[in-house]
């Protein structure tokens, strides 16, 4: 097993207790990183060339066979458990479907019930040493996980258990994410033994080639070893730190509340030290992500796409190809994305999105017979994937396949007893369609 990661400087030795305060603070510091971690699960590989295009588009990712981590793992508690029996992997993937229909169906409270705070907690804070303040901090940090729950965040979309396997030695479920306004992303639940059953005691995030635990510890050791000297000697917070703190807070909140200009403006005004923090990097990231796609928040396309140029010097262990993706469709990089996309296939063993994907960028270059093949290619693989009817809503209307397009429409309202109209057809590819005698059909038919 790798090692854990590197402990903290050396504390000083405080001159008195620093039981109340410092605990008080190493709280609070804790509540502010918890908050922040749940915007690492957020983040997805968002395309906003291509989700201009495709408003209704529901996306979908997947993984098999994994590259070794680019970052150590953190060590927690009852990995002894491993390895699990062929048998044990088939009843784990039993308990990833079943974890993921009850966050599919917003039920949290079960769902949050089979993560092991205990093993969270160590994972983060084991080897640590900063006396006065840990008690606090980790009390702080496990009590507000608890009230917010380490699954909640990535409930917000639709997420499908691909498959359970073995990342670093240490069982895993992959998950496939597809946050609500559209993109994707692919989760690895870290799990442990439980009597017959399995707990839930990290996530590791391949937008950023990072596990929750280290994000959560690096964060944790930044703030926490922020405070000078004689203030931490006397157990008392400088005000330069709780001016930090407030910043960094402001920043997380706002993002919190879908504030994402004023979680933008922000983080500008961090200092360069807090800004290139990963936890508050990656919520400017995300704030940045969901201001794209509409027309008073133009302003922000420059500053995404430095964002996201930025992002390899800051977030030196991610998957750099998924966040890759975007700027290359931004500079309408053709080539760029489908390299990238050959690359995020080989990390993932690949994906019958992956196809999808390829084929709407071969429809903004044009290709129409390429984006047929790639309709075929996905089909091949999963035929039911709904992201596949946008797809041939897309080829059918550049090709004129009027009826194609009735079809497509028709198996929507069979398959979910929904009725799309004009009013709903807003899209520029759906002009022609919409002045033709097959949509006047089918208008009628649905009358």
């Amino acid at each position: 097993m790798n090692p854990t990661p590197p402990p903290l400087p050396p504390p000083v030795v405080p001159t008195r207790s620093p039981a109340t305060k410092t605990n008080r603070l190493g709280c609070w510091i804790a509540a502010v990183v918890v908050v922040g971690l749940s915007f690492l699960l957020l983040l997805s590989v968002a395309l906003p060339a291509y989700l201009k295009i495709k408003k209704r588009a529901q996306a979908t990712l997947e993984t098999p066979a994994l590259k070794a981590s680019p970052q150590n793992p953190p060590q927690g508690n009852a990995l002894q458990d491993v390895p699990l029996s062929e048998e044990e992997f088939v009843r784990l993937k039993t308990f990833g479907d079943d974890l993921a229909a009850l966050l599919n169906a917003r039920q949290l409270d079960k769902a949050n019930a089979v993560v092991d705070l205990a093993a969270v907690e160590a994972r983060v804070f084991d080897g640590m040493a900063l006396p006065g303040m840990m008690g606090g901090a980790r009390k702080g940090f496990t009590d507000s996980l608890r009230q917010t729950g380490l699954l909640t965040q990535i409930s917000t979309g639709t997420i499908t258990c691909l498959r359970a396997r073995e990342r670093d030695g240490v069982p895993v479920l992959l998950m496939r994410v597809f946050p609500p306004d559209g993109g994707v992303n692919y989760l690895d639940l870290v799990v442990r033994r439980d009597g017959d059953s399995f707990k839930v005691m990290d996530i590791f995030n391949y937008m950023f080639g990072s596990y929750v635990t280290n994000e959560a510890r690096q964060a944790m050791a930044s703030m926490l070893n922020d405070t000078s000297l004689l203030s931490r000697a006397l157990g008392i917070p400088s005000e330069s730190t709780k001016e930090q703190l407030l910043a960094i807070q402001k920043v997380t909140k706002s993002v919190k509340e879908g504030a994402f200009g004023e979680a933008v403006e922000a983080y500008r005004a961090l200092p360069e030290k807090s800004r290139n923090m990963r936890v508050t990097f990656i919520s400017y990231l995300q704030s940045l992500q969901m201001l794209q796609g509409e027309p008073e928040n133009s302003p922000y396309e420059a500053e995404y796409l430095q964002a996201l140029e930025a992002a390899p010097g800051i977030l030196k262990d991610a998957t750099t190809e998924l966040l890759g993706l975007d700027v290359h469709i931004i500079q309408k990089n053709w080539q760029g994305v489908y390299s990238g996309l050959e690359k995020v296939a080989e990390v993932v063993g690949g994906d019958p999105f992956l196809h999808v994907l390829k084929g709407n960028v071969q429809i903004l270059e044009g290709d129409l017979d390429g984006a047929a093949e790639s309709v075929a290619a996905a089909e091949a693989e999963e035929p039911d994937l709904l992201a596949l009817v946008d797809l041939r809503l897309a080829v059918c209307c550049r090709r004129e396949d009027f009826p194609g397009v009735v079809k497509e429409l028709r198996g929507l309202k069979e398959r979910f007893g929904s009725v799309l109209l004009a009013k709903d057809l807003t899209e520029t590819q759906f002009e022609a369609f919409l002045l033709s005698p097959e949509y006047k059909s089918w208008e009628a038919e649905n009358q």
